[in-house]
Parts: C-alpha cells; sequence; structure tokens
C-alpha cells in the first residue's frame, strides 16, 4: 500500500495504492474482545483452525550459465564496480545497504517474521472469529482457509523455493502507546515514521518481557497488524498519507503497519492476504509500479497497468522484480533464435532483449518478456474476481516490459542524482538507487518524464509504452465507466504473429541506444510459449 523509502522521502518509502479483495465483506460485532491492561490474550470462538503451511525442499541452487547456439541463459550476475567500494554484489539487499539506515530482508533462504497485533485504549474491536488463528492463516498457513493463499505460501512458491518466511503472531496483543485518535490525525511521511519508529521500540520492549522463547533487538523485521479498520475504507484518496493506511518503512528496521480488516474475514473463516503480501514486497526491496503521488483512484500514472502485486496486489511478482530478488535467470539472445517460454508463474522463464550493451544486471535498460498466464499464483485473479478494472487477464499471451532499472548515486537523502553508477563513480557515503521511479509528479525542481518509468508494460496493440490516463492492462481494447472517470483497457498481451520490430515507431529508449533484437510469437500453448528472435538492422 505505502511505502516510505529514501528517494522520496528521506530514509521512508511512500505508496498509496487502494487494495481491494476478491470479496470484500467485513466483520461485525458478534464476539467481543474485552481491551483491558497492556497484554491482552486473542480470543478464541468458533470452529476457526489454524494449519501451517508445509514448506518444500529451500532451493539453494547457485545460477549457472547455461550457453546454447545463439542465446544463453544468465548465470550469476557481474558484480557492480565503483571507484571505491570494489565490486557490489547485484542483489537489491546488498545495493541498498548502500545508504543512510536502510534496511531489508534477505530475499533468498529462510527469515523470520514477527507479527504483532495492536490494540488502543480508545477503540473497540469486535469479530467472530479467532483473532490469533485467522492472522496466523493470512501469513504462514496453508490454504485450507485462504481466498488466495497465506503470505509463506506465496513467497515460497514466488521464488520458486528460494525464499521461505517463517514466523509466529504473538499469542497476546501489544497495547500501543499512542491513541488511535491520536494516530489518525497524523497525516505526513514525517509524523507517521516518527510514530511507528516509537510504537516499534515500544514494541520490542514489550515482546522481551513476555515468555515467547525468543528475543527481538533493534533492527529485526516486525509485521504489525492492528486491531481498528484502516482509514482508506472511510476517508477515500484524501487518507493515503494517513497513519492509518498500510505502509512499510525501512529504518530502523524493515517495519509493516496494516490494519486486521485488511484480512476482510468471511463468515467461513477464511482469509485474504493480499495486502500483506504486497507490503512484505516493501520489506526485501521492491518499489510500487505505479505513480504513487497520484490521487486518481484509477491512477493517472499506472505504466503496469494495475495488474502486478507491487501495483495493485494482483497475482504474481514480474520477472524484473524476481530477477532483482534472485530467483531466476532470464535467456539473452546472441543472435538469430527461437526460444521456447514456460508459464512464468511456476518455473521463472523469461527472455531479455538487451540495447547495444547489456551489463549482465537487472539493472540496465532492455526489454523483458515473460509468458502470462491464468494459473499457479495468477489463477484466483484471474478467475475470482468480476470487476474488469480489479482483475488478472483471462487469456495467455506474452507480456513484454520496458525496463529502465539502471543506478545512480544520490547525494545522501537528496532526490537528484549525482551520476550513473559505474566503475569510474566514487560512491562515498552517498545512496544507490534507482534512477528512475514510477512517478509523473514534480519534485525537487524537476519533472520526471511520464516516460521515466522504472518498469513499464507495452501495449500489445500499439507497440507503445502505455502512457494514456487510468491505463488498465488487459487481455482486450475497451474503454469503460468508473464512476466518473474512463479507465481504457488495453490489450497488453502478445499473441502469435504479433512481436516488434524496425516497424515500431513508437518504441524509444533512454540510453539513446537502439534495441538490438526484434521478437514475434510463433506459439501459444498451455505449457509453453515460442518466441522467434532476430537482430534488427543498424
Amino acid at each position: 500500500m505505502r511505502m516510505l523509502y529514501a528517494k522520496k522521502m528521506g530514509t521512508l518509502f511512500f505508496d498509496s495504492r487502494k487494495i481491494l479483495p476478491i470479496i470484500v465483506k467485513m466483520k461485525k460485532c458478534w464476539g467481543k474482545l474485552v481491551l483491558a491492561g497492556c497484554a491482552v490474550s486473542l480470543f478464541a470462538c468458533g470452529n476457526f483452525r489454524y494449519a501451517a503451511y508445509t514448506f518444500g525442499a529451500l532451493d539453494q541452487t547457485q545460477f549457472r550459465m547455461s550457453s546454447y547456439e545463439d542465446y544463453y541463459r544468465q548465470g550469476e550476475y557481474s558484480g557492480l564496480k565503483t571507484l571505491d567500494k570494489g565490486e557490489i554484489p547485484a542483489k537489491i539487499a546488498d545495493i541498498y545497504s548502500y545508504g543512510p539506515k536502510r534496511k531489508v530482508l534477505p530475499s533468498t533462504g529462510k527469515t523470520y517474521l514477527t507479527v504483532i497485533p495492536v490494540d488502543f485504549v480508545d477503540v473497540g474491536f469486535s469479530v467472530n472469529e479467532n483473532v490469533h488463528d485467522a492472522i496466523s492463516e493470512a501469513f504462514f498457513g496453508d490454504s485450507s482457509f485462504n481466498q488466495y493463499v497465506s503470505l509463506a505460501e506465496y513467497y515460497d512458491k514466488s521464488s520458486y523455493h528460494r525464499l521461505q518466511v517463517e514466523g509466529e503472531v504473538t499469542k497476546d496483543i501489544f497495547r500501543c502507546p499512542d491513541t488511535y485518535a491520536s494516530l489518525l490525525a497524523k497525516a505526513n511521511a514525517s509524523q507517521t515514521k516518527s510514530a511507528l519508529t516509537r510504537i516499534y521500540n515500544a514494541a520490542i520492549e514489550w515482546y522481551n518481557q513476555q515468555d515467547y522463547g525468543r528475543t527481538l533487538t533493534s533492527g529485526d523485521a516486525v509485521y504489525f497488524v492492528y486491531l481498528a479498520p484502516y482509514s482508506g475504507m472511510e476517508d477515500g484518496r484524501s487518507a493515503r498519507s494517513s497513519m492509518m493506511w498500510a505502509f512499510t518503512v525501512n529504518d530502523p528496521a524493515p517495519i509493516c503497519w496494516s490494519s486486521y480488516y485488511m484480512m476482510h474475514v468471511r463468515d467461513n473463516g477464511a482469509v485474504d492476504a493480499h495486502t500483506y503480501i504486497h507490503e512484505f514486497g516493501h520489506m526485501l526491496g521492491l518499489r510500487d509500479y505505479y505513480d504513487a503521488n497520484s490521487y486518481s483512484d484509477l491512477s493517472a500514472c499506472s505504466p503496469l497497468g494495475r495488474m502486478d502485486m507491487m501495483d495493485c496486489s494482483l497475482g504474481e511478482h514480474n520477472a524484473f522484480s524476481k530477477m532483482m530478488l534472485d530467483w531466476m535467470r532470464p535467456y539473452v539472445p546472441t543472435g538469430e533464435c527461437e526460444i521456447t517460454l514456460r508459464p512464468s508463474s511456476g518455473n521463472g522463464d523469461a527472455l531479455l532483449l538487451p540495447l547495444t550493451t547489456y551489463n549482465g544486471t537487472p539493472y540496465d535498460e532492455y526489454l523483458l518478456l515473460e509468458y502470462y498466464t491464468p494459473s499457479y499464483l495468477n489463477a484466483a485473479d484471474a478467475t475470482l474476481r468480476t470487476d474488469p478494472k480489479m482483475s488478472l487477464m483471462k487469456k495467455s499471451g506474452i507480456k513484454a516490459y520496458h525496463v529502465d532499472g539502471r543506478l545512480a548515486v544520490f547525494d545522501e537523502r537528496g532526490k537528484t542524482p549525482v551520476s550513473f553508477l559505474g566503475e569510474n563513480v566514487t560512491v562515498g557515503n552517498h545512496t544507490i538507487d534507482f534512477y528512475y521511479e514510477n512517478s509523473g509528479y514534480e519534485e525537487g525542481g524537476y519533472i520526471r518524464g511520464l516516460s521515466g518509468f522504472m518498469i513499464h508494460l507495452l501495449d500489445a496493440s500499439s507497440k507503445s509504452m502505455a502512457l494514456v490516463e487510468n491505463y488498465i492492462a488487459s487481455d482486450h481494447n475497451e474503454d469503460i465507466a468508473v464512476g466518473g472517470e474512463v479507465a481504457h483497457l488495453r490489450d497488453c498481451l502478445f499473441n502469435v504473429n504479433e512481436g516488434v520490430d524496425l516497424s515500431t515507431s513508437e518504441l524509444s529508449f533512454h540510453k539513446n541506444e537502439t534495441l538490438s533484437y526484434g521478437f514475434k510469437v510463433t506459439e501459444i500453448a498451455p505449457t509453453h510459449a515460442k518466441i522467434s528472435v532476430f537482430p534488427l538492422s543498424k
């Protein structure tokens, strides 16, 4: 929802996308939770049960280059060379370590997440389910009581078993040192970050006084689930900078803050973890792939057309995210060839089409292709949703992204880059961050052009960068009325005999280099897609 981050506002992330569940059904006053004292046991009623998700074998293999006649599959990334820091590993956690107090969770291996329910002295809380089990199910449960999947199951599957999130939901509720009313009045990044830091420090002291068999120290990741409605349900767009919205900070630790009601617990006990999954992506270092400064319900700048876990909390993480998180490697052509891609969700195939040069890391400019199918982690959001502006495509096809994930050196917390990151650049104590973001917002006296997106989806019909207002990625073209606005559904899936070649006149690149290879889809099948790749004449 909202990620406070270094380049936008000091060491904060900022995000403001409203996320809807598959079925929105709020719980009303059935059972009652008596809020008294500093630690209140979560009550139990009904037949709700918690069943922990069972992880498969953790994949800890190293990526090795696989060479073919006219293409290869990327192995371990090249390091990012600098003049004074030597070679910086290409993993996103290593990059974010260069900067003022930025902490993100490792994206591979086993990681531990502490989830703490939070209540307030001035707000009552009433539901008819076992709250502890419901939260446990959303974060660490199997599919039995999830409308979608739990956070743990999602990241195990999305990472191809390279990341496994284990943890606990405390059986006691932490009493917030601030009242709900006082937090609701906080309405900017500085205030909300300061309040959350104070809550985090108090919660660590409280946790260590309980008998949980573990000790929390400053810097450990914590996900707070507060037991009160989040402001976006009643207050609309104006509440997006409120404390009572979902957001993540990375100083003094990866810390998330979200409402219990964002689970949208249903009468049958099923929970919906979409929002928590999105926010955990921020804890890993992923950015929002939309314009967080837009205050339109449809978002004036949504370069992925809302259809991504880090855009509108739908479906899978895209191939660019997975490259940065060290979950997969793309194919890269060296000549004319045909490449077979399995569905990206569940398999991890992607095709990278370089410009004139390519630095061997995710942090460059290129086209990136993946085979989208409405299956696996995409299935629920493609088949169970009926709102066309909030549902994934029901057809299969190739998604082509223009990625400009180049890195730059920033002057501490400044918003204007000093220079692009390179082997002749001195980092010093400066911040390393993405040169582009996904915002057309005016800041620091200049406007980041609307084409200045870190990643955006090509419109399959026009081959353009899909920059129309209220753009929604779809499997067909249609304009629909949404309130007083018009949503532009545009076909983003390349199908058989479609692709990019020299006739694609609207395709331009920020590096002032040209695309080295074009492509044409030659086959779409349930288990695979075939892509013909050919050099483009210069």
